[in-house]
Parts: structure tokens; C-alpha cells; sequence
């Protein structure tokens, strides 16, 4: 339990990790802390920071997290630290203005549609995914770069021209594939249509022939023109 930090006014750095901690709070007074260090111990969720304006580094490896969210107010904030969590999908960080680095390594994150807010992020130039199922994919390297503009470094390795440039390319790629697919959807579909208009008619065709009554004349009937043999 976090606790007795209420007359901390002026404090700066608080370092709390490693202390089976499991809830954050008791940080209402602490409007001056720059640093706050909460790794290492039982938290499940990001809660009751809104308040610290002034924060810079935040670090909340090791924990239980598995969603992250909850962090508008850290207006301030350059870097946040999340390794070993089970983070599954990251959620507003493109609201924090100021971030530069921010580490991701060994959570749960499957795909970048789960981290899509980070291509929203101005000021990202460090970013760490090793450890993750989303880093397995042999194109994530590249992906990542293609989405994430500014990045500078990707798990500890410099971003190369090169890479920026085979990102680029890569995308363009796919992004010509995408709109095959689509026009070939398109001509499937319009395919499908017609094929039914026509079966549609030929139903309704058939359908017509098949009630239609009898012809019965309404004539009355003519006198036999044969001749009957001579007397």
C-alpha cells in the first residue's frame, strides 16, 4: 500500500518498486514529482496520475498490467517504461505530447493494429517490441518504421535510410495489393449480381409459361368441305 506521503509537497523522485504493491495511490500532494519508479511490483492497472502534470519518467516494468489507458494528464511525460507486463493493447499514449521513449519489450502484443496509437505520436523517437509475438513477424521491422515516421531507434537498433526506405516501398506494395484485392472483389460481386438478375428473370419467365392457361378457341366450327359421293 502506497501511504504517508501526504506533507511530500516538494518532493521530486519517489523509487518504489520491488514492494508487492498493488494499487497506485497516495500520490494526491506529490503535484512537483518528476520521476516515479513503480517497477518491479503487483499493479493491474494505470490509475490516479492525472494529476501530475510535472512527471517526466514514469516506469511500471514489471507489473501486472494488460491494458494501457488512463494517462491524459501526463502532459509532461518523455518517457515510460512498461517491459515484462502482459500488455495486450495500448491505448492513448498518442495523448501524451511529449513522449520520446517508450518500451514495450516482452508483453502480449499480437499485432501494430494493437499499438495503432502510436502512429499518432509526434515526438516518438525510441520505441522498444522485442519479446513480443508481434516482433516475430519478419516484416514488423519495417511495418513498424512505415507507421511510426519520427522513430529513430527500434529495439536498441538505429533506424537506417535504407529501412526507411524499404518500409516505404513495402507499403506502397502492399498497398497496390490491397486495392487488387478490392477490384477483384468488386468484379466478384458484380459478377454475383448479375448472375442472380439473370436467374431471377428466367425464374420469373418459366414461372409465367408454366400458369398460363390452356388456349381454348372460341370459334365456332366450320362446315366439313368434303364432298359426299354422287348419287
Amino acid at each position: 500500500e502506497m501511504s504517508g506521503l501526504e506533507g511530500l509537497l516538494s518532493l521530486r523522485v519517489l523509487m518504489l518498486g520491488k514492494n508487492r504493491i498493488r494499487k497506485i495511490a497516495g500520490l494526491q500532494a506529490l503535484f512537483k514529482l518528476d520521476v516515479l519508479d513503480l517497477h518491479g511490483n503487483m499493479i493491474r492497472d494505470i490509475e490516479n496520475l492525472d494529476h501530475l502534470s510535472h512527471l517526466r519518467v514514469l516506469n511500471l516494468a514489471g507489473n501486472d498490467l494488460t491494458c494501457v489507458s488512463n494517462l491524459r494528464g501526463l502532459q509532461a511525460l518523455t518517457e515510460l517504461n512498461l517491459r515484462r507486463n502482459r500488455i495486450t493493447h495500448v491505448y492513448g499514449v498518442d495523448e501524451l505530447p511529449n513522449l520520446q521513449r517508450l518500451f514495450l519489450s516482452h508483453n502480449l502484443i499480437q499485432s501494430f493494429d494493437d499499438v495503432a496509437c502510436l502512429s499518432q505520436c509526434s515526438f516518438l523517437t525510441e520505441l522498444t517490441l522485442d519479446g513480443t509475438p508481434l516482433s516475430n513477424s519478419p516484416d514488423h521491422r519495417l511495418s513498424v518504421i512505415f507507421h511510426i515516421r519520427h522513430l529513430k531507434i527500434l529495439d536498441q537498433r538505429p533506424i537506417t535510410d535504407e529501412e526507411k526506405s524499404e518500409a516505404l516501398a513495402a507499403a506502397r506494395e502492399e498497398e497496390e495489393r490491397l486495392k487488387e484485392m478490392h477490384r477483384q472483389a468488386q468484379m466478384q460481386e458484380h459478377k454475383e449480381v448479375t448472375i442472380a438478375a439473370i436467374k431471377k428473370a428466367w425464374e420469373a419467365s418459366h414461372k409465367t409459361l408454366g400458369s398460363a392457361p390452356p388456349t381454348v378457341s372460341t370459334s365456332p366450327a366450320l362446315p366439313s368441305t368434303s364432298t359426299a359421293p354422287g348419287h
